[in-house]
């Protein structure tokens, strides 16, 4: 079949020009970091977002701070990449608390995260309603905001602060996300369930239940990005993602 020659230069057009455009509008988002990831047709944000997962927490701090606290984020159709990413306390508030019931977590939530089991972090409705009451009476008890900022106070003054003059000392390098999360695993253990991990001591003992809820909330984010079918037959074949939530399974 002929095709006509003005029907062949707009489309020998086409084929130059976008790739151009979308060339050159990656550079100049590139010369901001703060900016949205870029909106590619059909693949949409999952480039963007692919390229920095290596930093993604950075890199979603640095794009809230420019885009008043919120932003969204969606990949290619037949992905399960459907986010609105917020930081605004407002937000987090009608979420979670005033409106919540306007945000069920659903079945497909509850398959990702079947390691919790029918715990609160599951349910929605009726059966969250009880849970939620309960947990709500206990946090506000005034005698456990006390114990709470008793045990905090004294994880500073006995086990941080030491460990830091330790540090200061002896000049090593240490990672200072992973102290802070030794120090509140520390003290949830030590608050709530009254054991005492002894992970900010100067040896550093490995924090093995601290890294396999880590796990599961990594490889929960990863099922919430590739489609259902995918991660199932990962689990189905022990690989991948999906064997290292295994592992932390058997750890919690």
């Amino acid at each position: 079949m002929l095709i006509p020659f003005r029907l062949e230069l707009l489309i020998s057009t086409l084929v130059l020009l976008v790739p151009m455009y979308l060339y050159f509008r990656s550079r100049s988002r590139s010369k901001n970091p703060a900016a949205l990831p870029i909106n590619w047709p059909i693949i949409h944000m999952f480039p963007s977002l692919l390229v920095k997962v290596h930093n993604l927490l950075d890199y979603f701090t640095l794009v809230l701070a420019g885009n008043g606290h919120n932003f969204r984020a969606h990949g290619p159709p037949g992905t399960g990449m459907r986010f609105f990413v917020t930081c605004d306390p407002a937000n987090i508030r009608h979420i979670f608390t005033t409106n919540y019931t306007n945000f069920p977590k659903g079945a497909e939530f509850a398959a990702i995260f079947d390691i919790m089991g029918d715990s609160l972090f599951n349910v929605d409705g009726a059966r969250a309603l009880r849970p939620r009451v309960k947990i709500h009476t206990v946090l506000s008890s005034p005698w456990l905001v006390a114990s709470m900022e008793a045990c905090c106070r004294d994880k500073v003054v006995n086990n941080l602060l030491p460990l830091f003059c330790h540090m200061a000392s002896t000049n090593p390098l240490f990672d200072m996300q992973e102290l802070m999360s030794r120090f509140m695993f520390d003290l949830a253990t030590t608050a709530l369930f009254s054991v005492h991990p002894g992970l900010l001591s100067t040896d550093m003992p490995p924090m093995d239940i601290a890294v396999a809820m880590d796990t599961v909330m990594e490889v929960g984010f990863f099922q919430h990005m590739m489609p259902a079918s995918c991660w199932k037959v990962m689990r189905w074949l022990n690989i991948g993602p999906e064997r290292k939530l295994g592992a932390a399974h058997t750890v919690l």
